[in-house]
């Protein structure tokens, strides 16, 4: 998992594991006749590589809301680190990919403790940006 600081100034921390998300992946994959992509080898390169050809996508991992890369959209999903790679898939760098997927699931952490936002304001205005969206 991928460390990011939980309040500006702060040294990051590591995102904790979530417990029971491989079991989620592997029973998902089960279910679609695939093979999940879990753990160390869940870096950036293979989760893109695959999303661009998926039909279906399903992502069991943190779900964070901070603009990590200034650009004005905020939101990252939390991949495994490697290399130069910080383990962050940004939303702007999802919205780049040209994908044909008919169906995207994202089940973010639930967990406490989980640094969705070192902002508030952000998770109010993607819920309202949710709500437009989906009616």
């Amino acid at each position: 998992m991928p460390s990011i600081s939980p309040k500006i100034g702060e040294p990051p921390q590591q995102l904790p594991s979530l417990p029971g998300a491989q079991a989620e992946a592997n029973a998902i994959a089960s279910l679609l006749n695939t093979k999940a992509i879990t753990g160390s080898s869940a870096t950036k390169s293979p989760i893109v590589q695959q999303m661009l050809k998926a039909r279906m996508i399903h992502l069991a991992t943190h779900g964070l809301l901070d603009d990590f890369k200034g650009q004005g959209v905020p939101g990252a999903i939390a991949l495994a680190p490697s290399g130069n790679d910080n383990g962050l898939l940004t939303s702007s760098e999802i919205l780049d990919l040209k994908l044909n997927a008919e169906l995207v699931v994202l089940l973010p952490s639930r967990q406490k403790n989980t640094y969705f936002s070192r902002n508030p304001k952000a998770i109010a205005k993607r819920c309202c940006e949710a709500q437009i969206a989906f009616g």
